[in-house]
């Protein structure tokens, strides 16, 4: 597997101007998510990986949460709480099969961390793979290198992220999110869908690891692994001396 791929973008000419901006912005992220973990689970061969990536725009007035918004506004969600058992987390659902009025297994939850969450355990999604879009505030992403049996703290990154960042990982992958100052928003894509009160839906791992015991290890600074190439080296007649073939 490669340590960078390339992930696809979002078609907004498809959704601007359009006569129902947020059925398209659904459709459009739905899609786009689709192709970043369709992409993810073909390069890491079906194994336990995970990835994280950048949103960015690429024109003027491009803007990834005016799609959220678009969304937001034409299918509005009521957060519900406790979420997966913590009080200090709201969730919601977009069930495209409801939605649309089609048959498919997509869906998009929103999910809202109260500041000082890191009440939620490490767990697993044996049924489905998840695409993660970072909408707002800060927070961390804790992922265990290796299957839920063979679970321990020294398998455990934790990786800082915020607003407009992007995860991908496959099933079975252990994971959990948590907050400290900042309030934490996601938007999950799951693929397939299955529903909250499915069993097969959250594998808990049996572990006294606390999500708290972990964030000291983030403390430091850096650059995003993989630089895109904006312009390719070549020659001028300016730099000739200090390019060579």
């Amino acid at each position: 597997m490669t340590s960078t791929m390339e992930m696809g973008r979002i078609d907004l000419l498809r959704i601007s101007g359009c006569h129902d901006d947020g059925m398209d912005a659904l459709v459009a992220l739905t899609d786009w998510a689709e192709i970043i973990a369709s992409r993810f689970v073909r390069e890491s061969h079906n194994c336990l990986a995970a990835a994280i990536g950048r949103i960015r725009g690429t024109g003027p007035g491009v803007s990834f949460g005016r799609i959220v918004e678009d969304l937001e506004s034409r299918y509005p969600i009521i957060l519900q709480r406790p979420f997966e058992g913590v009080s200090s987390i709201a969730g919601g659902v977009w069930d495209l099969a409801d939605l649309l009025r089609i048959e498919t297994d997509r869906a998009l939850l929103k999910l809202c961390f109260d500041p000082g969450t890191d009440q939620l355990p490490f767990h697993s999604h044996d049924g489905s793979e998840r695409v993660i879009f970072v909408l707002g505030g800060r927070g961390f992403f804790h992922v265990a290198d290796g299957s839920l049996s063979g679970f321990s703290e020294r398998n455990v990154r934790t990786i800082p992220v915020r607003s407009r960042d992007a995860l991908v990982f496959t099933r079975g992958t252990v994971h959990t999110f948590s907050a400290t100052s900042e309030p934490l928003t996601l938007l999950s894509y799951h693929r397939p869908y299955v529903p909250l009160e499915d069993p097969r839906q959250f594998t808990v791992v049996e572990s006294r690891l606390s999500p708290r015991d972990l964030q000291h290890r983030s403390a430091n600074v850096s650059c995003d692994p993989a630089w895109t190439l904006l312009v390719e080296a070549h020659k001028s007649s300016a730099a000739d001396a200090g390019c060579s073939e």
